[in-house]
């Protein structure tokens, strides 16, 4: 049997212990690890179950989901090295019925890119698979446009809002995580929503999805639009 995000979920859960025109241009990604075992994220300051004593089931999550970024190619923003002065902002958004998708913002002197990866899983049998790209671009994007991001964290109080909404896992919900690197300071969130209207509360994230929407679906085909 297929194991779709949701199986992942489960398990986890139960384990106890200045111009607008966009143009596209060559990739550059820096700092991507090799290790099969790395983890994306925090292990202690940051948790992907509501009971954060549940320590297995949290590592469960953060081992699939940094499988993926891995996958793609994506560079560590958690933990990079000293010398990094890159600042990044990424989306993972988990949806419940549609692939995964990665959006990634980055200002490197002066210069700033918004990449888009979609994943798939692809099976070597009924249990066993991996993540290929399906979708992998990389667009230029203005000065303006990432300061806007920036005073939306700045206004919305990104430092000082909760880092999860303690809904653990939500059937039929979207899921996503939400990564910031800024002057070599890290913070990471995750948030489920159930309608796109809940955006409205993360308007740093609702301007990622309107830069994206141009190159990507952002359709959920059973997410409620109300």
């Amino acid at each position: 049997m297929r194991t779709p995000f949701l199986y992942i979920l489960l398990f986890a859960l139960s384990c106890k212990n200045s111009s607008n025109e966009r143009v596209v241009v060559s990739k550059i990604d820096s700092f991507i690890s090799n290790s099969d075992t790395v983890l994306y994220f925090p292990k202690d300051s940051f948790f992907l179950v509501s009971d954060s004593t549940n320590k297995e089931g949290d590592i469960a999550l953060k081992s699939e989901f940094s499988k993926l970024l891995q996958s793609l190619d994506e560079p560590l923003i958690y933990n990079t090295k000293a010398s990094d002065t890159n600042n990044s902002l990424r989306l993972l958004w988990i949806r419940a019925f549609e692939n995964p998708i990665i959006m990634r913002i980055s200002s490197t002197k002066n210069k700033y890119q918004l990449m888009i990866k979609e994943a798939k899983k692809e099976y070597y049998n009924d249990n066993d698979y991996k993540y290929v790209k399906v979708k992998d671009s990389l667009i230029s994007i203005s000065e303006k446009e990432w300061e806007n991001i920036l005073d939306a964290l700045d206004k919305q109080n990104f430092s000082r809002v909760p880092i999860s909404d303690q809904l653990g896992l939500v059937e039929d919900a979207t899921h996503w995580i939400f990564e910031v690197k800024l002057n070599s300071n890290y913070r990471c969130i995750t948030r489920v929503f159930f309608n796109k209207k809940s955006l409205q509360n993360y308007i740093y994230i609702d301007k990622m999805l309107q830069l994206s929407k141009p190159y990507i679906s952002l359709e959920e085909k059973r997410l409620n639009d109300k």
